[in-house]
């Protein structure tokens, strides 16, 4: 766990992160990734949290690559991190 994107929050208050998480993940663990959520928004930290319903660690079915695409265009066009110069 010490390799958790917690650990480094405080780096992240001036720089919105995405957080995708794959529920069926057997690599990361799942209860990591709902702790990161619970800490950023405690410290008050620009992380959006998102899960894939269903999807392994390694993202492989057409219908998870395409859900993951779409969070990340999402995430991007509303943060405005592509905005940034």
């Amino acid at each position: 766990m010490e390799s958790s994107l917690i650990y480094d929050l405080e780096d992240l208050q001036d720089t919105p992160a995405l957080a995708i998480q794959s529920t069926e993940d057997n690599i990361v663990d799942p209860v990591q990734a709902a702790l990161l959520d619970r800490v950023a928004q405690k410290e008050d930290a620009p992380v959006t949290y998102k899960t894939i319903e269903g999807a392994p660690h390694i993202l492989q079915k057409r219908s998870h690559l395409d859900r993951l695409c779409n969070m990340t265009a999402d995430f991007l066009s509303v943060s405005g991190v592509c905005d940034k110069r």
